[in-house]
């Protein structure tokens, strides 16, 4: 199973690891208190796109898709396409 990250281009600060919130102080979400500390992913790549554009409204720079592979370990789904994880390594980038 393939799986994605959709953000901004300014947002990624380390080209080799999504890390979660917690250690990199970027948050899409402001009332989001809850699972700071996990990555979120998607199996679908609608949804990344859709989550990269919500992204770009918040923090400018091009929306792009990140393919990752997660920390299997902590991977976790939690609703249908949605899932979290401790960390993902970045495989490539795609531009919107």
């Amino acid at each position: 199973m393939d799986f994605y990250h959709g953000t901004v281009t300014n947002l990624v600060e380390n080209e080799e690891y999504l890390l979660p919130a917690i250690e990199t102080g970027i948050l899409r979400e402001d009332f989001r208190k809850k699972l700071k500390d996990k990555v979120f992913l998607t199996n679908s790549k609608l949804s990344a796109i859709k989550y990269a554009k919500k992204a770009q409204q918040k923090f400018n720079g091009e929306p792009i898709i990140l393919k990752v592979k997660p920390d299997k370990e902590s991977l976790h789904n939690i609703n249908g396409t949605e899932y979290i994880t401790n960390f993902a390594k970045i495989l490539f980038t795609e531009k919107i």
